[in-house]
């Protein structure tokens, strides 16, 4: 490393002599060992610093401890640092076992003097990032900020969704019926910014607990709980958030948790004119987590000065601390959505539960892991859903107006039973409890669009960007949903969207793909596949779709459909099951009664994938065959409308 070369990437600057790091330039505080690790991979000038690189670099020999976990500590840091995550990163690419790349790169060989000395007379009191205080709770009377730019961090938690129908991306809110007072004031949580041995996950599920209690204030709605997981902005920006949010309140945390102990810090900014509201400070060991609940509703409902009475007992929660700390590690689990962790995450609420029989949404989050083993099929689909219905319905005995367990008593009906109607019931009653969380909107959405009523479905889903309106997710179910409804521009609009908002998702770019096919643009289609697997490090995809590349030029979209059914039929080790279905590819190939014998196997297994077949693209021209409305009479599905002025066969 050259001692005193100067790095720009974004709006930051690096000087690797001194270790100082300015963003706007202002100074940043860095930890020695991630100023090092910057260091490194900025020398490296985009190239791959591989884990054993950064441990020689780092560490030395005679150091015996955990490099790995070490390296992904200094590397999570350096995230929060940037103000990034692993899912939407500008500059710190990970590539899994293998090390890091650092991109966007700009060399300063001859710093300005002048501009240096401007940085150094920054004040440190015009940031607005959160310090610590020792007092117990300070509240100031609003006021303006500088006109100067504020550095806010707005969240570095993404919880990436990845599976494609949003069928289990969410744990929800559980709140009290809407009746009780009409919205005086909104609020957004921003994600809870960290100090300490804490991994995104348990910072998340600490973030949504608290939301859940704030959201059972009384005149109070939780707003777009998604919308600034990836979202960076300074004071200046905060009114036009504000309005784009349709928000009154922003909420940003600090939390400092040690193995004993925790110190919660946080600031209640007024979106309209990003002027300082109250700031709150808790402090205790960790085995008083679970009391922050009540804690946070009581003190925003006095700052915030509410007329109707106070809050009750924060819906579906424990008092004991044991149950609660299993509560979370249960919801940080459940968030990583692997299989080895959904068991994890369900034997950790069946802890909750055996120390409090009556927590009502530990029994939902046992029954949130076992729907999701079943949608995987790491279990017996049928046996999971069952099992969720009986956990369902555990934490309804306990609480009957928790808004969670409906939705997933509704989903295991949809699921299970092709029982449309009770899923619809469940769905509207989750809704008619919480109508502020966006995933059941989606959730009832799809719902109403496997049953062709297309409108209703694209309301749900209007309804839920109108909540949530930069929660890229919401764009890859309305894309579904609108190629289904043969609305090629609302499609494609939604596909570019999700794309635009997650460039690094790649089931965004699956989303697009399909969009593009199902459009007709069977090449642009192709490069987006050949995209997603880049994305995922999947060298076999990649050359899978390389050659589909071929064999379209050469023998066109017929010959590319029976590429990719030759490798549905043959067990090709692919990645994404939903994109390799023989009948549909069989349909897309031109066979038409192979297409339907492999249709007839799914309904007479009760598949899932049943649920979907009257409103999927590569089957339009069979709703007319008695055949094909023969299969949707025994799933229950009407004949989908565009099909209903159609002569039959």
């Amino acid at each position: 490393m050259r001692a005193k070369e100067k790095y720009a990437f974004g709006e930051y600057t690096f000087d690797c002599a001194s270790g100082e790091l300015t963003r706007d330039g202002r100074r940043l505080h860095l930890p020695d060992q991630v100023a090092r690790l910057l260091a490194q991979l900025l020398e490296a000038k985009g190239e791959l610093v591989t884990r054993e690189q950064i441990r020689q670099s780092l560490w030395s020999a005679d150091e015996h401890l955990d490099h790995d976990l070490s390296i992904n500590k200094a590397a999570y840091q350096l995230r929060l640092i940037l103000r990034e995550n692993r899912q939407q990163s500008r500059f710190l690419e990970t590539l899994p076992k293998r090390g890091y790349r650092f991109h966007g790169i700009r060399p300063i060989p001859e710093p300005n003097e002048a501009l240096e000395a401007v940085r150094s007379d920054s004040v440190p009191g015009n940031d607005i990032r959160l310090v610590l205080r020792e007092e117990a709770v300070l509240e100031v009377p609003p006021q303006p900020l500088p006109g100067r730019s504020k550095a806010l961090w707005i969240g570095t938690v993404c919880t990436a969704l990845v599976l494609l129908s949003l069928s289990a991306a969410f744990w929800g809110w559980r709140k009290r019926p809407q009746s009780v007072a009409p919205v005086q004031v909104s609020i957004v949580i921003a994600p809870i910014e960290s100090i300490g041995e804490n991994d995104e996950a348990s910072l998340e599920s600490l973030r949504m607990d608290l939301a859940d209690a704030i959201s059972q204030l009384p005149e109070v709605q939780v707003r777009a709980i998604h919308s600034l997981n990836a979202t960076h902005t300074d004071a200046s920006e905060i009114p036009v958030l504000a309005a784009k949010l349709h928000t009154d309140f922003f909420l940003f945390s600090h939390l400092i948790l040690s193995k004993r102990d925790f110190v919660l810090q946080m600031e209640l900014i007024r979106g309209r004119d990003a002027s300082h509201v109250a700031s709150l400070r808790y402090a205790g060991t960790r085995q008083e987590l679970f009391t922050l609940r009540e804690r946070v509703q009581r003190d925003l409902f006095a700052r915030l000065a509410l007329t109707q009475n106070a809050p009750q007992h924060a819906m579906g929660s424990t008092d004991n601390p044991a149950a609660y700390d299993a509560y979370l590690q249960g919801r940080a689990l459940l968030e990583e959505r692997a299989d080895d962790s959904l068991r994890r995450s369900y034997a950790a609420f069946e802890r909750a539960v055996a120390v409090d029989p009556h927590f009502s949404a530990a029994y939902a989050g046992m029954a949130h892991a076992e729907m999701l083993l079943a949608e995987h099929e790491a279990i017996p689909p049928a046996a999971g859903y069952q099992t969720t219905r009986e956990l369902t319905l555990k934490a309804l005995a306990e609480k009957p107006d928790l808004a969670e367990a409906h939705a997933l008593l509704g989903f295991s009906a949809f699921r299970l039973d092709w029982n449309f109607a009770t899923a619809e019931n469940e769905l509207r009653a989750a809704i008619n409890l919480d109508p502020n969380v966006p995933i059941y909107h989606v959730f009832y959405a799809i719902l109403l669009y496997d049953q062709s009523r297309f409108a209703e479905s694209f309301q749900q889903i209007d309804d839920a960007h109108a909540l949530d309106p930069l929660w890229g997710p919401i764009y890859l179910t309305e894309s579904t949903l609108a190629a289904g409804a043969r609305d090629s521009s609302r499609m494609m609009a939604a596909a570019h969207k999700l794309a635009e908002m997650m460039p690094n998702w790649s089931l965004a770019h699956d989303q697009l793909a399909w969009s593009y096919w199902y459009a007709g643009n069977s090449e642009q289609a192709i490069q987006e596949w050949r995209r997603m697997a880049e994305l995922e490090n999947d060298a076999s995809l990649t050359t899978f779709e390389e050659q589909g590349l071929r064999i379209l030029h050469q023998g066109g979209r017929i010959a590319y459909a029976r590429y990719r059914l030759a490798a549905c039929l043959h067990n090709r080790a692919l990645a994404h099951n939903h994109d390799f279905v023989p009948a549909e590819w069989s349909a897309y190939a031109g066979d038409k009664e192979e297409a339907l014998r492999y249709l007839r196997q799914e309904v007479d297994r009760h598949s899932v994938y049943a649920l979907r077949i009257g409103t999927l693209p590569p089957f339009f021209e069979y709703h007319d065959d008695p055949r094909f409305r023969y299969l949707l009479s025994r799933v229950g599905l009407p004949v989908p409308p565009a099909a209903k002025t159609s002569s039959p066969t």
